[in-house]
C-alpha cells in the first residue's frame, strides 16, 4: 500500500500497517537481487527515514521507552549501511563546483580520481556487504515483532496530535535559529526536522490531496536544499586530507565557492520556511486535527 492513512482503517492500526509496510520494504530491497549493493542501500535507507518520521509522530502515543527502542534499532540499521556515503557525497558535490582557469580544473580531475579512489576502497565488498546486510535485517526483523506489540488502539486524533505539534515546533523553532545565527548544526537539525515534518505530511494525504501534497512539495524543495548545505558542508570538513593534492589557492577558491553556495541556498530555504511554518504549532495542529476529523465523518 501507498505511504498513507487510509479512511476505513482505525489510526492506530493504520500507524503500525505503514511501518510493517516500510520494514517489509527495506527487507524486499536488501534481498533484490536486481540492484547492486549501493542501489539496495540506497533504497532501504529511504524506508529507515519514513519509519522514523512515524515513530516520531506516534512517540506520545507508544510511550518512550518503546520509541527509544524503535528508534535505536532503526538508527543502528542506518548506520550500519552507511560506511561510503561520505566519499560519495564528496564526489557528488565536487562536479556542482567550477573554476574559471585550466589549472585548476586540472587539479580538480587529480581531487575526483582521489575521491573515486577513495570511494571505491570504503565501498562494501562481497564479503563485508552480505555481514551488514545480514546484521541489518536482524535489526529489521527484530522490529517487526515489536510492532505487533505497539499499545496503542483507537481512531483518536490525539494517539498523535502531540507528535504533530512536535515535528511542527521543531521545524519552526530551526528555522528560527538560522535566522538568527547559521551554524552547520542548527541548519542540519532544520533540515531532519523538516523531513519529519515532509513525511508526516505525506501520511496525511490522503485528509485533503491538494492542501497536503502542496505542502509535501515545499518541504521537498526545502529539504533539497538544505541538503545540499550538509553536502557542501561536509566536502568543506574533509578537504583537509586534499590538501596534498591541490595548491592553497584551489583550496581557497574552493572554500569560497562552497560558502557563496552555501549563503544562496540559506538565503533560499529560509523564504520558503518563513512561509512553511507561517503558523504557530497550535493553531498548524489543529487544522490537521479539524481536516481528520471532517475526513472520517465523512465516510
Amino acid at each position: 500500500m501507498a505511504y498513507r492513512l487510509l479512511k476505513n482503517e482505525q489510526l492506530s492500526f493504520g500507524l503500525k500497517r505503514i511501518v510493517l509496510e516500510e520494514i517489509d520494504g527495506a527487507l524486499f530491497d536488501l534481498s533484490d537481487s536486481t540492484k547492486n549493493i549501493d542501489e539496495e542501500i540506497h533504497s532501504a535507507r529511504r524506508h529507515f527515514k519514513k519509519i522514523r518520521a512515524v515513530l516520531r509522530l506516534a512517540r506520545l502515543a507508544i510511550g518512550e521507552e518503546t520509541f527509544n527502542s524503535a528508534n535505536l534499532n532503526i538508527r543502528d540499521a542506518a548506520r550500519n549501511l552507511a560506511s561510503s556515503r561520505n566519499s560519495a557525497v564528496m564526489l557528488r558535490t565536487l562536479d556542482k563546483l567550477h573554476f574559471k582557469d585550466d589549472a585548476s580544473n586540472v587539479t580538480m580531475s587529480v581531487i575526483k580520481k582521489h575521491l573515486e579512489v577513495k570511494y571505491e576502497k570504503t565501498k562494501l565488498r562481497k564479503g563485508e556487504s552480505a555481514k551488514i546486510v545480514r546484521d541489518t535485517k536482524r535489526l529489521l526483523n527484530e522490529m517487526r515483532s515489536n510492532v505487533h506489540l505497539w499499545e496503542i488502539e483507537g481512531d483518536d486524533f490525539n494517539l498523535v496530535n502531540g507528535g504533530i505539534n512536535d515535528v511542527y515546533s521543531k521545524g519552526r523553532k530551526y528555522l528560527a535559529d538560522t535566522q538568527l545565527l547559521t551554524t552547520d548544526f542548527i541548519l542540519h537539525e532544520w533540515r531532519k526536522h523538516s523531513k519529519y515534518l515532509w513525511y508526516t505530511l505525506k501520511l496525511f494525504s490522503n485528509l485533503w490531496a491538494n492542501y497536503f501534497n502542496a505542502l509535501a512539495a515545499e518541504l521537498e524543495n526545502l529539504s533539497e536544499k538544505l541538503g545540499e548545505i550538509n553536502d557542501l558542508s561536509l566536502f568543506e570538513k574533509n578537504l583537509s586530507e586534499l590538501r596534498e593534492d591541490i595548491s592553497s589557492q584551489t583550496a581557497d577558491d574552493l572554500i569560497r565557492q562552497i560558502n557563496e553556495r552555501k549563503n544562496k541556498l540559506t538565503g533560499k530555504a529560509i523564504l520558503i520556511g518563513e512561509k512553511l511554518f507561517i503558523d504557530k504549532p497550535k493553531i498548524f495542529t489543529s487544522r490537521v486535527n479539524h481536516l481528520f476529523t471532517f475526513w472520517k465523518s465523512n465516510q
